[in-house]
């Protein structure tokens, strides 16, 4: 009997392994065509991606360092540092100390930290700065857009600059702004410089990964400024022309109100839309550098990227919205070329060439910007990085359209 039935089961295996294998064949047979498509599909990817890495990398090479101890300095220029602030108590005290190390004048410029209704003991370290040209304000709504406003309208400076309570800044920070500012206004105006960020330096994974990530963002903020189709910048640090953000507020050309995220972006395209590009600038300092800090959990970082991706369907830059097809076309092509892969091992030699090319490419990207602020170590990281960057990129556009996130205590459900 045990024979029998040992024998029905292995014919009854056989069976089914017939019918899978030809089954598997016929949808191979059946995609076929359309795979000789998907290859065409890779490669104008590849090429629209190749060529971008290429002008980007060039662009870095062509725009000079900006080294303020070279630069003869006329006057200084009055700036308004706008901090918004909530739930920033063990952040604060790093952040202020870089603050008073800034070597420029105390009476020509003036500090603001904005309380937006913070729940921590944030307050309570703001209310013992006793420094005559530091201001405490409160948010009179809710959110990071709404503390920066609230700030607007008293702020004095000449320019504004914006950061983050959660970074450090440079002693020569505004000395740095300054000098640029008086040398490229000689003969255009300036509405809006984007300067440097990244992530401090922490000894784990999660902190590489997010610096890794900053490296690329830069690379490619900077790029696309020289090739004067801009499409990002960082809040974190961020000078603009106050006479030129009042003009905007004025036309209503700042738009995105209706998500949390893109303040600074928002403004960008506004600029852009109202003067072009020739007013635009990137910073490319040592002096002008800021420092951040890195997400501490793997969830927190994924509802900071979804946070700031839920600006995506508000966008409506043309040179941005090409951007993003290409970059997410390419990850998307690549990860279909896995899954078919894992379907016929035939593709396997395709799926590495992809994974290799594109290695090479984001190599070459980010290894101008490491090795300028002296982050090459990073580069170790890279293989990691960019495989789980084709899960990563198209996980946060697909969640970003439709997911709710939370951020600083706060849920944010997307409409």
């Amino acid at each position: 009997m045990n024979l029998q039935l040992f024998i029905f089961n292995f014919q009854a295996n056989i069976i089914f392994s017939k019918f899978y294998i030809t089954f598997a064949m016929d949808r191979m047979i059946f995609f076929k065509p359309m795979l000789e498509y998907w290859y065409i599909i890779i490669l104008v990817f590849f090429l629209l991606y190749s060529l971008g890495v290429l002008a980007v990398v060039g662009v870095w090479y062509f725009t000079p360092s900006f080294d303020v101890k070279q630069e003869s300095v006329q006057h200084y220029i009055s700036f308004s540092i706008l901090i918004p602030i909530r739930n920033e108590s063990k952040n604060l005290p790093s952040l202020w100390s870089s603050l008073q190390a800034l070597d420029y004048p105390k009476n020509c410029f003036e500090i603001f930290f904005i309380d937006d209704h913070s729940e921590d003991d944030s307050l309570s370290f703001l209310k013992q700065l006793k420094q005559e040209n530091v201001k405490l304000l409160f948010n009179k709504g809710e959110g990071k857009k709404a503390a920066i406003t609230t700030a607007l309208s008293v702020a004095k400076g000449d320019y504004i600059v914006q950061t983050d309570a959660d970074c450090c800044v440079d002693a020569l920070w505004l000395q740095t702004i300054n000098a640029f500012i008086q040398k490229e206004r000689q003969d255009r105006e300036v509405h809006l410089i984007a300067a440097p960020v990244l992530i401090s330096d922490k000894p784990t994974f999660l902190n590489h990964f997010q610096s890794i990530d900053f490296v690329g963002l830069q690379m490619v903020t900077l790029g696309m400024m020289g090739l004067k189709c801009p499409t990002m910048l960082n809040g974190a640090n961020l000078i603009y022309n106050k006479n030129s953000w009042q003009l905007l507020q004025e036309k209503l050309l700042i738009s995105g109100q209706e998500t949390p995220s893109g303040d600074d972006t928002f403004l960008l395209y506004a600029v852009k839309k109202e003067w072009g590009t020739r007013g635009i600038f990137y910073l490319k300092s040592l002096g002008a550098l800021v420092r951040t800090q890195a997400v501490e959990s793997v969830s927190d970082f994924w509802q900071q990227r979804i946070r700031w991706a839920s600006k995506t369907k508000y966008v409506k830059d043309a040179d941005t919205i090409v951007a993003g097809i290409v970059v997410a076309g390419l990850h998307f092509s690549i990860l279909c070329l896995m899954l078919m892969t894992l379907i016929d091992s035939s593709f396997g030699c395709a799926l590495l060439l992809s994974f290799l090319g594109k290695l090479l490419l984001d190599g070459w990207l980010f290894y101008p910007y490491a090795r300028y602020f002296k982050k090459k170590n990073l580069l170790y990281y890279l293989p990691f990085f960019t495989f789980i960057s084709y899960f990563y990129v198209l996980g946060v556009i697909i969640f970003s359209s439709f997911a709710s996130f939370k951020w600083k205590s706060r849920n944010y459900t997307l409409k």
